[in-house]
């Protein structure tokens, strides 16, 4: 099974996020597996090396939309431009992050999917 999930977004910036409002991801069960591997991976690169704190990927899976993550998503609306967008693997769960394009230097993030919910994602075949 594949699910669109809708992610809240965070600013570097607490005043201004360029229209970031959420992250829109497909996530089928083979990806969620992969995200977890990449936290198993994480996990094994720190017992060699304790100070590696996280790994980041190149990633463009999904979208940055302005408005409200609630409810159904518009597929007229046009996403955000960005770049540098990146999966970030942390020991507790993925985030993404992306520069808005045209901004003055902002990052914007994403909510974290934690172990349980990329868990659960990876057994919906």
């Amino acid at each position: 099974m594949n699910r669109d999930l809708s992610l809240p977004t965070y600013s570097s910036n607490s005043d201004y996020n360029a229209d970031f409002d959420y992250f829109r991801v497909h996530v089928s069960a083979e990806f969620a597996r992969q995200m977890l591997q990449r936290i198993e991976m994480l996990k094994a690169v720190k017992k060699t090396d304790s100070s590696c704190f996280k790994l980041v990927f190149w990633d463009s899976h999904g979208d940055y939309f302005s408005g409200s993550s609630e409810g159904e998503h518009d597929p007229a609306q046009t996403p955000q431009r960005s770049e540098c967008e990146q999966m970030v693997v942390m020991d507790d769960g993925i985030c993404w992050t992306a520069l808005p394009k045209h901004s003055d230097g902002i990052e914007i993030s994403t909510e974290h999917l934690n172990i349980g919910q990329l868990t659960i994602l990876a057994k919906e075949d």
